[in-house]
């Protein structure tokens, strides 16, 4: 079964990357899907990342998890490329009581345009509950020092996003 796990990636954090680790636990094959959306404003192009997303992959997961994981973009409903790529579900990870209500009332849309296609809902560490593209964005537009964010982004993914905002 494909899982497809779907983001804005902007920036991919550490917690991304653990969700897609943990997915391949019950999924033989993970499309990571960075997505496009045109009433967003994003700190980076989507080319952009999607290169930080695959450099961060390349030096978190096995050669074997690797071999398993494609990188896709995609415009238009979440579902609609879950479909048309072949996969049975989605992979949505929630930190908090916030993320759950939010992604409640999309599983309801969802199961409406594509009852074929399932979510799975993965809770994220505890060491990673406080990991987000927003946080590491603001935490970086207000100065913060590289080495703290050891915790939240891989060294290139921070390089990256100090240069953009410094």
């Amino acid at each position: 079964m494909i899982g497809f796990y779907p983001g804005s990636f902007d920036p991919v954090t550490r917690g991304h990357l653990d969700l897609v680790r943990r997915a391949l636990a019950f999924c033989p094959r993970v499309v990571i899907g960075v997505g496009q959306n045109g009433g967003k404003n994003y700190l980076f192009s989507l080319e952009e990342r999607k290169n930080m997303l695959a450099a961060a992959l390349q030096d978190f997961l096995t050669e074997d998890e690797k071999a398993r994981i494609a990188v896709h973009d995609f415009t238009g409903p979440t579902v609609d490329h879950a479909a048309q790529i072949g996969a049975g579900i989605l992979v949505k990870g929630l930190r908090n009581a916030a993320d759950y209500a939010h992604e409640e009332q999309m599983v309801l849309v969802n199961r409406r345009l594509a009852p074929a296609i399932d979510t799975v809902f993965l809770f994220t560490e505890n060491t990673l509950r406080d990991v987000s593209s927003s946080v590491v964005k603001e935490m970086a537009r207000a100065g913060i020092a590289g080495a703290k964010f050891e915790p939240y982004l891989t060294p290139e993914v921070r390089d990256a996003l100090l240069a953009r905002v410094g």
